[in-house]
């Protein structure tokens, strides 16, 4: 096994990224390293700063070890596996999974917030995961989007474990080095603090407000002189459920006791049902700019989440687009690798089901079972803009006419007749023209009628 770069310091230790070679796989390995109590020799090994700190360093190396110890006995996809420890230069190293992936706190730095059904997805295993941490007698104390990882597949883990790190920061008296602000409750600023699973549900909420509002929650030595916290459920109203924003703001609580006890009554309040603001239906305008900022991603990945997340959508709709739009996509690079500007209109794909008839909306949207189908010109539009390219015009004939049989009867007024009757003659043979005309428009108007029936009402 070998290292192959720092993952990330602290003050209470180290984490480097290392290559199993046996089992030929990546892992990250912690290392024990407090600042306040060691120091590096030149041999790279590890030992107390004095001989003062002697004790409480052999202390906190233990605490170290039993939490290793206790975290092996876990097994959750949400909580990070443990796979090893031993003692080696004078410390002692914990050996991981390794979870490739981006923290939270490098999505909420990226887009901001998160909508509901992110939140939750987020939010339900990681509270199934603390349940068997809690049920082992164990806290994790630093609950924060930097120590929650998000797998490709979006699964969340919790890392970082900080109770060893809570324990030795207690026995140094030097509380405020290892607490999160704005995520920590009162508590842990105290070496008499009572902690308890309240003290992780109080972390869970935070995160979760800081996913609802974007911002991070006042720290709780501040609210303690004035609590000016807007609650979850003021910000985000109308955007999330009752019963999550309740669950947010009763987890915020400032006293231990006014918090749930455990994480069984917390998601009893996730569950409860509340109302929800029902959302506005579409325009048909707002419909088609959506469809217009999608095509305008040119198919990006990060650019269609922002999207989903600004229109408040379930993020699962990022690989519907994907899949519906790629010609569009391909089409608009086509125009412009031509030079040419891409068509703004674009239609909506929906779902190839056959289980369903088409809706009004969607035939009006020019979208059914996947084909697009242009209804935007009517047929006499048609037939204006055919005999245009071939230098006629519906109003033209019909002036022509007019004006032909203003001349038959200025010839029948002035008692010319033989002009009279050559003018009515070629009357007659334009009007049979106009006729038959006539006759191929209606043929031509119904062909075209059944040709758009058949392109719109096919599988």
């Amino acid at each position: 096994m070998f290292g192959n770069r720092v993952l990330g310091t602290g003050g209470f230790g180290n984490t480097y990224l290392a290559h199993d070679t046996s089992l030929d796989r990546n892992v990250a390995i912690k290392e024990y390293f407090p600042r306040d109590y060691a120091v590096r020799t030149q041999d790279h090994s590890v030992r107390p700063r004095s001989s003062e700190a002697s004790e409480d360093y052999a202390w906190g190396l233990q605490r170290f070890l039993d939490e290793a110890r206790t975290l092996a006995r876990l097994d959750h996809p949400s909580i990070v596996r443990v796979y090893n420890c031993f003692n080696a230069h004078g410390t002692a190293y914990i050996v991981m999974e390794y979870v490739e992936g981006e923290t939270l706190d490098d999505r909420l730095k990226r887009r901001g917030r998160l909508n509901e059904a992110e939140l939750t997805a987020i939010l339900n295993p990681l509270v199934e995961g603390l349940q068997q941490v809690h049920g082992a007698g164990f806290l994790h104390r630093d609950i924060t989007p930097k120590n929650i990882l998000l797998r490709k597949d979006g699964t969340p883990v919790l890392i970082d474990f900080g109770s060893a790190r809570q324990m030795v920061g207690a026995r140094s008296q030097n509380m405020t080095a290892i607490v999160t602000p704005g995520y920590a409750p009162l508590e842990q600023y105290s070496t008499r603090g009572r902690q308890g699973p309240w003290t992780d549900i109080y972390g869970l909420s935070a995160v979760a407000y800081r996913c609802i509002t974007g911002t991070v929650p006042i720290d709780a030595t501040e609210r303690v002189q004035g609590d000016e916290l807007v609650p979850a459920s003021k910000v985000g109203r109308g955007r999330y459920s009752e019963g999550l924003l309740g669950a947010v703001d009763q987890g915020l609580s400032l006293k231990a006791g006014d918090r749930p006890q455990n994480l069984k009554e917390w998601r009893g309040l996730l569950l409860k049902e509340g109302t929800r603001e029902p959302k506005k239906k579409l325009t048909d305008n707002q419909r088609r700019q959506i469809r217009q900022k999608i095509v305008a991603t040119g198919g990006d990945r990060n650019a269609l989440e922002l999207l989903a997340a600004e229109l408040d959508y379930n993020p699962k709709v990022v690989d519907v687009w994907l899949r519906l739009y790629e010609k569009d996509w391909t089409r608009v690079a086509r125009q412009k690798a031509r030079g040419k500007h891409p068509s703004p209109q674009v239609v909506l794909p929906v779902s190839t089901s056959k289980q369903h008839p088409p809706t009004r909306e969607q035939a009006e949207s020019g979208a059914q079972y996947g084909t697009r189908v242009k209804l935007s010109e009517s047929y006499w539009q048609s037939l204006s803009r055919r005999f245009a390219k071939n230098g006629f015009s519906l109003e033209g004939i019909a002036l022509l006419c007019g004006l032909v049989a203003a001349l038959v009867l200025a010839g029948l007024l002035v008692g010319e007749w033989l002009v009279g009757w050559l003018l009515l003659s070629y009357f007659a043979v334009l009007l049979l023209a106009v006729i038959l005309g006539a006759l191929f428009w209606i043929s031509d108007f119904l062909r075209w009628s059944v040709q758009q029936a058949t392109r719109l009402f096919r599988r």
